[in-house]
């Protein structure tokens, strides 16, 4: 007689009480402060049937002591599930989704007329992922996999691009012997970019192959590897039409066949709209009123003001490009009497971060873990990232000289400030590298209560550093501290 497991539903509630050194994450003036946090715990599952599932969703509510502008709330929900169709085929799946604030700092002037310091929850970053996959077993020593995937990025911040990922993977696998499993794997990606202020759209195709193994090397020590070529293809889409103003007041060092100027993208139907600033020299012409702009300026100004950019220029936009890079992910495990440690690299995409329409993030993490006694558990673990990201960035100038009116003499407007006339567009393109190196390190001391409970201590110390090309490095630290309490209720059935 098979007896039936139920549907489970278990909450929880995990609170936080510490402090952090730099709340606005900051490379200057870091601000240190309280932080409390509240999290409950939702989770629905069904374990050890033909169908079993495991989803928890946990809302995060953040509050700071004295820093205001950033509490909020995050979300994470996250769902893992199989179906055991027969002994041999099952299905399963896997998603995620993140949303989260992103918290920074930005510059501002008191009445005083001193430079302050704004603590600002400025954007969210929204993850989705979804895998859906079949595993086989074709005897007693072969099995493989077959699974496709969805993943999308969202953003509202200026410094990333939204983007969406397809991907598909077949894998085989085969028992040497008790000890070595090897197998091979072959997938491909598809990755679409959004249209930026700084980039068109653009498409990113992935091949990659790796060959794995799996060995056991003893009771107490295990290594996995894979790795293997991977061939990316990006297409650069052609950007749409951009017009800019023919007039315009002349700023300081705006001279003949110098690259100055701001854009209109698209252009405006009847006034100026966005004003964008070139790739030239930036911030040196303004933009364009309706009608007559001051004595002296013809009233042709709003009929005859554009000069369009050609999205055809294929030597400069619509690129194809082509590269060969390499894929690696590689464990470590050593068993000790009570303990655990474990080492991992790995080098894959990475789709989350920048303008890059090719990103590839590597990772060196270690972990270690240690029951000191039946209630009391430590464990430490390191975290070293170092991402680089691609980007083909575009960008548009003018060659500007004075507008001279019908007497010879410089056209001014109603300021008194010289006009400058836009003789040539210019279209530019440039490849930036944006590099970013993530070090993190944690202590955990967690003390068991009882079977529903236990109280933690955890220790975080986290490092950035980015830059843009060869732009100088960007850097700051946090320093995190955190007492915790979980708790979590007896399951109900139903």
């Amino acid at each position: 007689m098979t007896t039936t497991k139920a549907h489970e539903i278990q909450l929880g509630i995990n609170s936080e009480l510490g402090f952090q050194t730099n709340v606005l994450k900051t490379p200057v003036d870091p601000r240190v402060d309280g932080i409390f946090v509240l999290m409950p715990i939702v989770t629905l599952s069904q374990p050890q049937e033909a169908l079993s599932y495991n989803i928890e969703y946990r809302p995060r509510f953040t509050a700071y002591m004295t820093t205001e502008g950033i509490d909020g709330v995050d979300h994470l929900l996250r769902g893992r599930g199989s179906y055991e169709i027969d002994a041999r085929d099952t299905l399963f799946f896997r998603t995620d989704f993140l949303r989260t604030r992103q918290i920074r700092n930005e510059s501002a002037i008191d009445a005083g007329g001193q430079p302050i310091t704004v603590s600002s929850a400025n954007g969210t970053s929204q993850q989705f992922f979804l895998e859906l996959g079949w595993e086989r077993s074709f005897s007693a020593r072969s099995f493989g996999t077959a699974s496709v995937g969805y993943d999308r990025w969202d953003y509202t911040t200026e410094n990333n691009i939204d983007n969406q990922g397809f991907r598909g993977e077949v894998a085989f696998n085969h028992v040497l012997k008790e000890t070595l499993i090897v197998g091979m794997n072959a997938g491909a990606r598809y990755r679409s970019f959004a249209a930026s202020r700084v980039s068109p759209p653009s498409y990113n195709t992935t091949l990659n192959m790796n060959l794995s193994f799996d060995y056991r090397i003893s009771e107490k020590w295990r290594l996995r590897g894979a790795g293997g070529p991977a061939g990316v293809f990006v297409e650069e889409q052609a950007p749409a039409a951009q017009t800019v103003s023919r007039f315009a007041p002349t700023l300081a060092g705006c001279e003949e066949g110098i690259p100055c100027g701001r854009l209109w993208s698209p252009p405006p139907p009847g006034g100026p709209g966005d004003c964008l600033t070139s790739f030239g020299r930036p911030l040196l012409f303004g933009c364009p009123t309706s009608g007559q702009v001051g004595p002296g300026v013809p009233g042709f100004l709003t009929d005859t003001s554009t000069i369009s950019l050609d999205p055809s220029q294929r030597d400069l936009f619509g690129e194809r490009t082509r590269s060969l890079t390499y894929f690696l992910n590689f464990s470590l495990v050593r068993k000790f009497e009570k303990g655990l440690a474990t080492a991992a690299f790995i080098r894959n995409e990475d789709a989350g971060n920048g303008f890059g329409t090719s990103t590839i993030l590597n990772s060196v993490s270690g972990q270690f873990r240690y029951p000191l006694s039946e209630f009391w558990d430590i464990s430490f673990s390191a975290l070293y990232t170092f991402r680089e990201s691609v980007a083909n960035l575009q960008g548009s100038a003018i060659s500007a000289r004075e507008a001279i009116g019908a007497g010879g003499q410089p056209l001014t407007d109603q300021q008194g400030r010289t006009l400058a006339e836009a003789n040539a567009i210019v279209a530019t393109r440039r490849i930036s590298n944006f590099e970013q190196q993530v070090g993190l390190a944690e202590l955990r001391l967690v003390r068991k209560l009882g079977p529903n409970s236990r109280f933690q201590l955890f220790f975080v110390y986290y490092n950035q550093r980015d830059r843009n090309g060869g732009s100088p490095w960007r850097s700051f630290d946090n320093v995190t501290g955190v007492v915790s309490y979980v708790y979590t209720f007896d399951p109900y059935q139903f």
